[in-house]
């Protein structure tokens, strides 16, 4: 059982914002067919159930949501960061980054919330602000794209649900 700190928040609005993105992050993955699909920080497994593809390994820091005890050991085709990486350091990113290389995808996708006027209309509707403050973010979605566009070639870039999250998919620079 995961504990109550760890307590799942997709219900309500924030599931009907979840999985806009959700779906969106699965059109991308679900195109080329079957795939082995790394689900980064995916906690409870939520974009699972729009992927077509049964091949999807979710790791996440609290062990009892993650289905692997060590993510590099996996060759995915596709990472996906979906609302993740804007909770780690700069130098937690940069690190994931190279890591990430090494284990070569084809793809790498980034869900980031944007922290616009709508962001802080939403956390105040929802009352979700206490949900991050166990959870911080530490960097901003355009430092995290700095430190991913040293690693990984930008192909496209979205905004979505009132430009609260953008969407990035990135190639493999070296392969």
């Amino acid at each position: 059982m995961v504990s109550q700190k760890y307590e799942d928040y997709h219900k309500g609005l924030v599931a009907r914002y979840m999985n806009k993105i959700f779906v969106e992050i699965a059109k991308i993955c679900n195109r080329d067919g079957e795939k082995l699909i790394l689900d980064f920080g995916g906690g409870y497994g939520h974009l699972s159930k729009f992927l077509v593809c049964n091949d999807v390994v979710v790791y996440d820091v609290v062990p009892e949501l993650s289905q692997v005890e060590d993510y590099r050991q996996l060759k995915p085709n596709i990472i996906v960061c979906c609302h993740v990486l804007e909770h780690m350091s700069s130098e937690d990113i940069e690190n994931t980054m190279r890591e990430f290389i090494k284990m070569t995808p084809n793809k790498l996708i980034i869900a980031l919330p944007t922290e616009n006027i709508f962001s802080k209309i939403g956390v105040w509707i929802t009352r979700l602000k206490s949900a991050y403050e166990d959870i911080p973010h530490l960097t901003t979605y355009k430092e995290v794209n700095k430190i991913v566009e040293r690693y990984f070639k930008l192909v496209n870039r979205k905004y979505l649900v009132c430009k609260m999250t953008q969407l990035s998919i990135y190639e493999n620079a070296l392969g």
